[in-house]
């Protein structure tokens, strides 16, 4: 009960009770990681996870992953939780623009369609401004685009368009 943690070390039945687990991911969202396959599967429980740590998506079942609100919960906890989501739901403009909001690097997880949305790349560099070295290239031609990435930090001029790092 101390330490979700232990749950890595218990016998494979321990692994298996629902009540055992939920109480490990309560401790330590991580958990999850060593829960028996089913019990990835359990929505309840995987919510109580990623609701405490986003990262916790990773062990979930591919079920889950593909859960848009589960996700969605996920995502507002750690916005690098997107890299673990199915792939149509990394195309999820609402979905993304919540992850870039969270962790502006979260844009690297994004579809390629959504690295060209120039108001999601805006948020992504306004939080996090090496998000710039993801962002379609066009945007990275764009002035003010890449003065919000530039204020946020100063490296992420090396991802400007040559043009911008030359003026």
């Amino acid at each position: 009960r101390q330490n979700g943690d232990a749950l890595h070390f218990a016998a494979e039945p321990l692994k298996s009770d629902r009540e055992l687990v939920l109480e490990a991911v309560r401790q330590n969202a991580n958990a999850l990681r060593f829960a028996a396959e089913p019990l990835k599967a359990d929505r309840e429980l995987v919510l109580e996870a990623v609701q405490q740590n986003g990262d916790a998506l990773r062990a979930a079942s591919d079920l889950l992953r593909a859960d848009r609100e589960l996700v969605l919960e996920a995502v507002r906890q750690t916005g690098k939780a997107l890299l673990f989501a199915a792939e149509p739901l990394k195309a999820d403009r609402e979905l993304v623009l919540e992850a870039v909001r969270q962790d502006g690097d979260a844009l690297r997880a994004a579809a390629d369609l959504l690295r060209a949305d120039r108001e999601l790349v805006l948020e992504a560099v306004r939080q996090n401004g090496e998000a710039l070295s993801v962002a379609a290239e066009p945007l990275k031609a764009d002035r003010e685009l890449v003065l919000h990435a530039v204020r946020q930090n100063g490296q992420a001029l090396q991802y400007a368009a040559a043009l911008l790092r030359a003026d």
